[in-house]
């Protein structure tokens, strides 16, 4: 089945040793979206990257990925990405967040037909 709609794109940027409540941000981040349901949500890793200190923050082979950039993306309806900053708000102390509008193709399996297959 294919579904078309308008929806937001959150993009989160924060360093891989930021954390929220003990909990890795990331982690915090994607419980978050998990329990308020939200249409999509995924963390990158990112190679190397500098944020407001222009200091520039990378993976090598002694730091491990902890001191690595971070970027979150989260999808969903603009209702749900607006119900949604306030935790954000809440749970990011540092970093950088962009909001995009996007037009998204949600493909999903139809289950019905496999059944009458």
């Amino acid at each position: 089945m294919r579904e078309e709609f308008a929806a937001s794109m959150l993009r989160i940027h924060f360093n891989g040793k930021d954390k929220s409540q003990g909990m890795p941000l990331q982690e915090a981040i994607l419980e978050a979206s998990r329990s308020q349901e939200m249409m999509f949500a995924i963390a990158y890793r990112g190679v190397e990257g500098f944020g407001a200190s222009a200091r520039i923050h990378r993976q090598t082979a002694l730091s491990g990925a902890k001191t690595a950039p971070v970027m979150m993306t989260i999808i969903d309806r603009p209702e749900k990405i607006n119900k949604f900053m306030p935790l954000l708000d809440q749970t990011v102390e540092g970093g950088l967040i962009a909001i995009s509008s996007v037009e998204v193709i949600r493909l999903t399996k139809d289950d019905s037909a496999a059944g009458n297959a």
